[in-house]
């Protein structure tokens, strides 16, 4: 034993390494090799710092794994980074993972290294900008959805009713449902159309344009209402959405007295008052002027002559259809407003003037009806003016003029009131002109400058 110990001691100095057996023999150690290791994490340190920098706005992916550099190994920097100097050195600890948030744990607070930096310029110009409203998020997820829209606008399937308010008009109500006024008018009773509306009239409003009715009682059948308000096809009515109640009838059946029915497109006759106006030839007849009289081919003149609602209170003889001068306003020189035109329902204009306002005659003629009327137009005048004639309504009393009598143009012939179905002074006017054996409506602007 002694002996190999002693061969082992010969040559102790060529084979084994030092031994540190005390304190004082480790003081004595080389310390190079703990520098290295120091640098080695201090470059580490500098090039993950360097990275992040230079890597601000990005996302790296959550589920990267960590980067480590094995014992004794130098990490090589990216190429694009510059090397660091003494000055760039920044000794951090790593910052930990950052779990990603969950429903049941809420997010950890940012670090200052996440917080965004702003320099001042650009934050006076955030702030500068005016505020914007941001839509909804429904508004963002369907693009031309309206968010604000609380009830859709529909087409309608039913007929209401409209309760007049102060001010209200037929063409005013029209143009609020999107309506012709003539459909309004066809809808609703002439009682109430042919007068001014008043506060607390309830009209019919159809779903579209076309004739509201309801069956009278008579004889007529589905086909024969379509025929008469301008349909071609009965199925018009019976299938019409707008008619649920008729589903289960025919066109050649009767609907029940008082049925009501929508006939959409249909036309119903001019809302007028019925005038009856006949005209008679007379070829013996030497009264009549010029206006009044035409060739009969066998050298005799004829002479129309011509009665207005015979009948009336107010309605004359048959008178010669004569006269015919010069066109002028009947309230020429007064002051009046102009509050209702001509249309479909309507065959005249409605002139607002103060109670006794002068009512002139618009061309020279002859009196046809002076005095009371009955349907609804109170006192009022008609005058023939040879292939025209004119009707002044609602009068405030008694004409000044009177059967048979001859006028001259701008003659006083009465006042402005509000007698019959009327609901305020006013002079209600018409043009009429002579078409085969009757006096029919036309727009009085076309022959007096109103």
């Amino acid at each position: 034993m002694s002996n190999d110990f002693d061969r082992w001691g010969e040559h102790a100095d060529d084979a084994a390494p030092p031994v540190y057996a005390g304190a004082d023999e480790r003081r004595r150690a080389p310390r190079w090799i703990g520098l290295l290791m120091i640098v080695m994490a201090l470059g580490f340190t500098t090039g993950t710092v360097l990275l992040l920098l230079g890597d601000e706005g990005e996302t790296p992916a959550p589920d990267a794994p960590p980067v480590t550099v094995a014992e004794g190994e130098e990490e090589q920097p990216p190429t694009e980074a510059p090397s660091p100097t003494a000055t760039d050195i920044i000794i951090s600890e790593p910052e930990p993972p950052t779990a990603e948030p969950t429903d049941d744990a809420p997010a950890p607070p940012p670090t200052s290294a996440e917080l965004p930096t702003l320099s001042a310029d650009v934050a006076a110009q955030l702030l500068a900008r005016p505020v914007q409203a941001v839509a909804p998020p429904s508004a963002l997820a369907a693009p031309g959805l309206d968010p604000f829209t609380i009830i859709p606008d529909r087409p309608r399937s039913d007929i209401i009713q409209y309760v007049v308010n102060e001010g209200d008009t037929i063409d005013t109500i029209a143009r609020l449902f999107n309506l012709n006024t003539e459909s309004i008018a066809w809808s609703n009773s002439r009682e109430i159309i042919q007068r001014f509306l008043r506060p607390g009239d309830v009209l019919n409003i159809p779903p579209e344009d076309g004739v509201y009715v309801q069956a009278t009682g008579s004889l007529r059948t589905f086909r024969d209402y379509a025929e008469l308000y301008g349909v071609d096809d009965p199925f018009v009515i019976l299938d019409s959405p707008f008619n649920p109640n008729l589903r289960d009838y025919g066109p050649d059946d009767i609907p029940p007295d008082g049925e009501p029915m929508f006939i959409s497109g249909g036309e119903s006759f001019e809302v007028v008052w019925p005038s009856a106006i006949e005209i008679i030839e007379d070829p013996t007849s030497e009264t009549g002027g010029s206006s009044g009289r035409t060739g009969s081919g066998t050298g005799e003149d004829t002479v129309f002559r011509v009665t207005f609602q015979n009948g009336q209170l107010g309605s004359c003889p048959p008178q010669p259809a004569d006269g015919g001068t010069v066109w002028q306003n009947p309230l020429a020189g007064s002051s009046y407003r102009f509050v209702r035109g001509f249309s479909g329902y309507h065959p005249g204009i409605d002139l607002a003037a103060s109670p006794g306002t002068p009512i002139r005659a618009a061309n020279g003629g002859r009196v046809i009806f002076s005095g009371w009327n009955d349907f609804g137009y109170g006192y009022m005048v008609a005058l023939v003016h040879g292939p025209t004639m004119t009707v002044y309504a609602h009068m405030r009393s008694q004409p000044f003029v009177g059967c048979g009598q001859v006028v001259d143009s701008g003659q006083v012939i009465g006042e402005v009131g509000s007698t019959g179905n009327s609901s305020g002074p006013h002079l209600h006017f018409e043009v009429r002109s002579r078409q085969g054996n009757t006096y029919v409506p036309q727009v009085p602007s076309t022959v007096i400058d109103f």
